[in-house]
């Protein structure tokens, strides 16, 4: 798939201690989501999919957002969410088990934390699913 590494769903801190843990990584570089790559997996599929989150994994629990839900894009998050991090990993879960890593080095894209649905992405889902996935 991609190049994407699969991993299990975890979220092994507290509200403060991934607060406490970020503030000891602050001197690392940011990871924040990669949408490319995101719309990239989106766009193998066959069917889109009825149902995605989009978090951080290692605090997924706390920073994760409905990114799909019914078969629609989310255009806002239901949710404050996080998709950036020193610590943790961005990542996309489907059917809330399997996790997705899903980054780039904040340094190497204009995407940022508060990035949701780029409208490039949404251009090129829109143009193999059907406007029904953004009505």
């Amino acid at each position: 798939m991609i190049g994407l590494n699969e991993v299990n769903i975890e979220s092994n801190y507290s509200f403060i201690e991934g607060f406490l843990i970020g503030d000891l990584h602050r001197n690392k570089e940011l990871k924040v989501f990669d949408w490319d790559k995101f719309t990239e997996y989106l766009l193998t599929q066959d069917e889109f999919p009825d149902s995605i989150k989009i978090g951080l994994n290692g605090d997924f629990d706390f920073t994760s957002t409905q990114a799909i839900s019914n078969k629609k894009i989310n255009e806002i998050p239901s949710v404050q969410m996080w998709l950036s991090s020193t610590h943790c990993i961005p990542c996309f879960a489907i059917n809330d088990n399997i996790c997705y890593e899903c980054w780039i080095v904040e340094s190497e894209t204009d995407y940022n934390m508060g990035t949701f649905w780029p409208e490039h992405c949404i251009v090129k889902l829109v143009e193999k699913f059907g406007k029904f996935i953004y009505e």
